[in-house]
């Protein structure tokens, strides 16, 4: 498939409606999800929010690691945005909760992490462009959303103090509402060949349950799986 011929497919109509159309029912079962939901509430704990950000320092690396491999693809490259990577800002944001560093040395996946993090190694690995703007639409976009109402409530309910909290501050993109946007604007300027908005759909319905089994494991207080992502 030629630059060319994808470029005559670069609008499909309304793909971001369409996108958050189709994943409105996972996105809702992810964000209320027992885990989730005693979180929000403030019926869960600092414990409970120090292990999610764990988890998620092990798949934002797969993430950010498949980013870096498709830079340069036609497709992905459209979304990737080095002002919006994670992983340094978790690790500081852990070793604030933790006190030092020495959680790095024991930092292990659940299963359910781990096979998130398979799947964002697969889409690197086979420099899947398509699959992976699911998976960067399903993570950042959510962190520029219901990400800044989470660090709200974990800093009134469990103390969690701003320093601790990076994660979810988005300063070098400036306005968030304006970057959604911006963002939202790009998904539906893809230049997507034949099939492949409805393969992106598809993928990020996955990319949904894959959040969730992490979730569900998180809530089960799962022992981490043998071995690091």
């Amino acid at each position: 498939m030629t630059t060319d011929s994808r470029l005559a497919h670069a609008r499909p109509a309304g793909l971001w409606r369409r996108l958050k159309a189709a994943t409105e029912a996972p996105h809702h079962d992810a964000e209320h999800s027992d885990f989730m939901e005693r979180l929000f509430t403030g019926a869960g704990s600092r414990e409970d929010f120090v292990r999610l950000q764990e988890q998620a320092l092990i798949f934002y690396r797969a993430l950010e690691d498949a980013g870096h491999l498709l830079a340069d693809h036609p497709v992905a490259s459209r979304v990737i945005d080095p002002r919006l990577e994670r992983v340094a800002r978790l690790e500081s944001d852990l070793d604030e909760l933790h006190g030092d560093t020495s959680w790095r040395e024991s930092l292990e996946p659940t299963p359910e992490t781990r096979d998130y993090v398979a799947r964002l190694r697969r889409i690197g690995e086979e420099k899947d462009g398509v699959a992976f703007v699911a998976h960067h639409y399903v993570r950042y976009l959510g962190d520029l959303s219901g990400g800044q109402a989470i660090a709200a409530v974990c800093r009134r309910r469990y103390g969690i103090p701003p320093e601790a909290l990076s994660f979810y501050r988005f300063e070098e993109v400036g306005p968030i509402k304006r970057y959604r946007d911006a963002y939202r604007a790009e998904l539906d300027r893809l230049p997507l060949a034949p099939g492949e908005d409805t393969r992106l759909i598809a993928e990020a319905g996955l990319a949904f349950r894959l959040n969730m089994a992490v979730f569900a494991g998180l809530g089960r207080g799962e022992p981490a799986a043998a071995g690091i992502a």
